[in-house]
């Protein structure tokens, strides 16, 4: 049997990016104008690997006061995440690896993927991960599939539990 597994909303869970210490004091919208950036197309190329992260966010970075640079404000966002992890779940997955094919399938810019790896050993009890930002396509493009499906000869159903 062959899992694939998401990482936002599947191996880690939070309810916001911990944006409640950047408000203080200030009255500026900073969920509106960081959500204006993740779904743009500055994000999306970055998670395809196309564009530097660091560099595309940082005008929105600046709409809000943030002085200390992107890789600080990420930093800080990824020391948060890394309270979230579901421990459960991980717990499991360690069980199916034994007989089974286990994957992470995310969107991710390059830098989100080391800290994911180097940070968080999201990895370790994985096949193999295949990150966005490593296959030039994201999720919701039909080429990221065909990739997974040839590169590995992985054939799959979608099931949502």
């Amino acid at each position: 049997m062959v899992y694939l597994f998401d990482i936002d909303g599947v191996l880690i869970h939070y309810d916001n990016y911990s944006l409640d210490d950047l408000k203080k004091g200030k009255n500026i919208d900073i969920e509106k104008i960081m959500e204006e950036y993740y779904r743009s197309t500055e994000n999306i190329e970055c998670d395809k690997g196309k564009k530097d992260l660091y560099e595309e966010i940082e005008p929105y970075l600046n709409r809000f006061g943030w002085e200390s640079g992107p890789r600080e404000y990420f930093e800080s966002i990824w020391d948060y995440e890394k309270r979230f992890i579901d421990r459960n779940l991980m717990s499991k997955i360690q069980k199916l690896k034994n007989s089974n094919k286990l994957f992470i399938t995310s969107n991710q810019n390059i830098y989100r993927k080391k800290f994911l790896i180097s940070e968080l050993n999201l990895d370790i009890n994985f096949d193999e991960c295949f990150f966005s930002c490593d296959i030039g396509f994201v999720k919701g493009e039909n080429e990221y599939w065909e990739y997974i499906t040839e590169y590995r000869g992985i054939k799959f159903e979608v099931r949502k539990n």
